[in-house]
């Protein structure tokens, strides 16, 4: 069954196993280890992907998705049904649920959360598009609540199925004020809210009497995990440390350089898990010189040997990229595959067209007696500086001089993208809905860091999100991917991939459609471990 689970989560779906029922007795407590530490862990105010790694098994969500198929499923709302005109969706909550507080689960207590979710005042993870849209929720009786929008919204379902629309008990919401509500949780999902020490530790306890969950949840019986305790491992050296000396069951977000620490720890595993959404990639500026040049931009990409840079920077697990999107993310275009295969010959030719020469012999190319140079901005996140500096040293045989400008923080790297004084800034995010491309390539999108403007992709990708046929979607985002490429506005270099480090032994674990946060509710033991 490990094999199996191993197997399943190398393809980027979930495993959803029982453990065995007989043998000595198990342990019933783990530690999973958290690599970061965000502002807070209220899943209504804080975005954050390892916010939602605790609070997805606190609460429960309207609507899942599957694991394995990655199809909408039901959660608390059983059934669902959107109006023909898009502005409407009905659905048919579950009338069994109850709360960890013990109170009821109803069609009110949904609109109380989604005032909150939408609330002005909050920084909530529903973002501007979908808040731009959300018009109000009407309650049509005890069990059964209507979204109403002002404009039809594609990934509304989606949206629904995110951590980020867990579902509150509203008696707890109403006891703590904003600030405190995330010391005292209470959701509906399969473990409790038990303890949270900001920087230490975040506790939960399995839900006794969870009996309501999606369809892919299976009670893993002997040797289920009971208790969860998140630790947070921030820093290179304490990671590796917990790693080897056995200090976690489960340690999630690993970097590729990280696999040599698990090299050296007997009792844990690697499995990998592909994550759609953007790969790892540079947005180039448009609007600054050398790179508001389409054939200067197209240059570097034909340059870029993005073997080297994923085989150096990916320990060979991830594979080379080729467009805006990962190949697991829905509507990836499958066609872009080799569009921009390494070519020098192709890359120095495009350099020659654009007027660039070496004038004075001195290895480096200019124009005219304008040197060519490069700005590159370089958050401290995912190997960037070092994919950073391999960029540099390939780009130099060509003579291109580049300018590494370290950023520490993400109020630097806003900072400095506010400036301008950029050419390319590495920026990502993941999501199996590509809706957010909207956000990094038209031309009022709050990440377009690009600064390109284009009516045609502009309009490609507003219709995207009002056509909710797949087939229809499909097309537009295939058109923007092309428009993308077309143009070079991205020097996208290898796919993402979650490495999890996995106690020996530990069965049941799944990884919803992010491939990014974990479904614990079967998390089981099927051998004998030492107590953690």
């Amino acid at each position: 069954m490990v094999a199996a689970c191993l197997f399943l989560a190398l393809a980027g779906t979930g495993c959803v196993a029982g453990a065995a029922e007989s043998g000595p007795e198990l342990p019933t407590r783990i530690v999973y280890g958290l690599t970061q530490q965000p502002a807070g862990f209220d899943p209504h105010l804080h975005q954050s992907i390892i916010t939602g790694i605790p609070l997805r098994q606190v609460y429960d969500t309207l609507l899942y998705r599957h694991p394995v198929s990655r199809e909408l499923v039901a959660g608390l709302a059983r059934e669902w049904s959107l109006s023909p005109d898009g502005l409407s969706l009905t659905l048919q909550l579950r009338e069994d649920v109850r709360f960890h507080d013990g109170s009821t689960f109803n069609a009110v207590a949904v609109a109380i959360n989604l005032a909150r979710i939408f609330a002005p005042e909050n920084v909530t993870r529903a973002d501007d598009a979908m808040r731009q849209r959300f018009s109000h929720s009407e309650v049509i009786d005890d069990y059964r609540i209507r979204i109403v929008l002002r404009e039809p919204w594609s990934p509304l379902l989606d949206a629904l199925s995110q951590p980020g629309f867990a579902i509150a008990s509203p008696v707890a919401l109403n006891a703590w004020s904003a600030t405190r509500y995330q010391y005292h949780q209470v959701g509906s999902g399969p473990f409790l809210f038990e303890e949270y020490v900001p920087g230490e530790r975040i506790v939960l306890r399995r839900n006794a009497d969870y009996a309501w969950g999606p369809e892919f949840y299976v009670h893993p019986g002997k040797g289920a995990i009971e208790v969860i305790e998140f630790r947070f491992f921030m820093d290179d050296a304490a990671r590796a440390q917990a790693l080897q000396e056995g200090e976690v069951q489960l340690m999630s977000g690993l970097q590729p350089r990280e696999l040599r620490a698990l090299e050296n720890a007997g009792d844990l595993r690697p499995v990998l898990v592909e994550v759609p959404g953007q790969p790892l990639q540079f947005l180039m500026n448009t609007r600054r010189f050398p790179t508001n040049v389409r054939g200067l931009r197209q240059a570097l990409i034909f340059s870029t040997n993005r073997n080297a840079i994923a085989s150096e920077t990916g320990q060979r697990i991830a594979p080379v990229a080729w467009g805006p999107l990962a190949e697991s993310t829905l509507f990836a275009y499958s066609a872009l595959r080799r569009l921009y295969a390494q070519d020098r010959a192709q890359a120095e030719m495009l350099l020659a067209d654009a007027g660039y020469q070496d004038v004075d012999s001195d290895g480096w190319l200019e124009l005219g007696d304008v040197p060519l140079q490069l700005d590159v901005l370089v958050p401290p996140r995912d190997s960037l500086p070092q994919v950073a500096e391999l960029l540099s040293e390939q780009w130099r045989t060509l003579g291109i001089r580049s300018k590494l400008i370290p950023l520490p923080t993400d109020a630097a790297l806003q900072e400095a993208v506010r400036e301008g004084e950029y050419n390319l800034v590495a920026l990502s995010t993941q999501g199996l809905d590509p809706a957010w491309l909207v956000d990094y390539f038209s031309t009022d999108g709050s990440l377009n860091w690009t600064g390109y403007s284009d009516t045609e992709l502009d309009g490609v990708l507003n219709d995207a999100l009002v056509h909710t046929e797949e087939q229809i979607r499909f097309s537009l985002y295939a058109r923007a991917q092309q428009i993308i490429m077309d143009h070079a506005l991205i020097l996208p270099l290898r796919e993402q991939v979650n490495i999890v480090a996995v106690a020996d032994g530990l069965d049941g674990l799944a990884w919803d459609a992010s491939g990014l946060i974990p479904l614990l509710h079967d998390l089981a033991w099927v051998s004998p471990l030492s107590e953690p």
